[in-house]
């Protein structure tokens, strides 16, 4: 399923070119909660998070250059880079650049050379869409998933069997057995743990979360959230917890790429049916 974001500024609405694994020199939609959260050149990929430089479609000025895109051109700014997540990847528009222009672009961004293959725009600088970008894509860099709330129980801190931890807490034994699972922990089970919060927590950095942050699953993710009328945020939870239990049976593939998207149809299929 196709799903579109809104907000997506006219002039962007006509490029694609579908991908699913971002590279340096391609220009990216990013979307959150199926709203449109701007336009990047990717500069650099690395696991969880990519290098992104804004794109606009405005008159370019000293900051910033023009460079061609299926027939138009798009005005790239390479000193407003910032670090984004790689689930805010939402839709490919096109590549642009080359590695080394890439290389290029930054070098003279940071002051450490000249460009060569582009130009300075000649219009006037305007500070009013050049606060707007940067106020925005400093919010969009702190866009995470997922957070630093978001945490799974560290077994082997704890020091307990799951019977001993279920003593401690009260919970319920089918939530402990899910924790061990390496379910996350809601808000309300953290503030429970008190004192041991952050000691029996730890960062949710494992294979699920990567899968789930891969622009493969982005439509799939937002198909969720329109099923069942939640946020991103909470679908890719419901998902990672999905993919956390069904890892440990069969009912998974066990080819990798797949897992992620498998879970998602599950439980989207499992909500279409309720």
């Amino acid at each position: 399923m196709d799903v579109a974001v809104q907000n997506t500024p006219e002039w962007a609405a006509g490029f694609d070119d579908p991908a699913s694994t971002p590279a340096s020199g391609d220009v990216w939609e990013l979307s959150w909660n199926g709203l449109h959260e701007g336009i990047v050149v990717v500069a650099v990929v690395r696991d969880d998070y990519v290098l992104g430089m804004p794109v606009t479609a405005g008159p370019a000025g000293p900051a910033n250059v023009v460079v061609p895109l299926a027939g138009s051109s798009i005005t790239v700014w390479p000193r407003l880079e910032t670090g984004l997540g790689r689930f805010l990847l939402h839709r490919r528009l096109g590549t642009v650049l080359s590695d080394d222009r890439i290389r290029e672009l930054r070098l003279w961004a940071h002051g450490r050379g000249d460009l060569a293959t582009f130009a300075p725009g000649d219009g006037e600088e305007d500070s009013s869409t050049v606060d707007h970008l940067v106020r925005d894509f400093q919010r969009r860099c702190f866009i995470e998933w997922p957070s630093a709330e978001e945490s799974t129980l560290d077994i082997a801190a704890t020091e307990m069997t799951p019977r001993q931890f279920q003593e401690h807490t009260g919970w319920e034994p089918g939530r402990i057995l899910e924790l061990w699972s390496g379910l996350i922990l809601t808000p309300e089970e953290r503030q429970a743990l008190g004192e041991n919060a952050d000691a029996w927590t730890t960062e949710v950095v494992d294979l699920p979360t990567r899968e789930l942050t891969s622009p493969e699953v982005k439509g799939l993710v937002l198909e969720l959230c329109a099923t069942r009328g939640i946020s991103e945020r909470e679908a890719r939870n419901a998902a990672r917890d999905a993919y956390a239990l069904a890892a440990r049976t069969d009912s998974v593939t066990a080819r990798r790429a797949s897992r992620a998207a498998d879970a998602i149809r599950t439980l989207i299929a499992d909500s279409s049916a309720s």
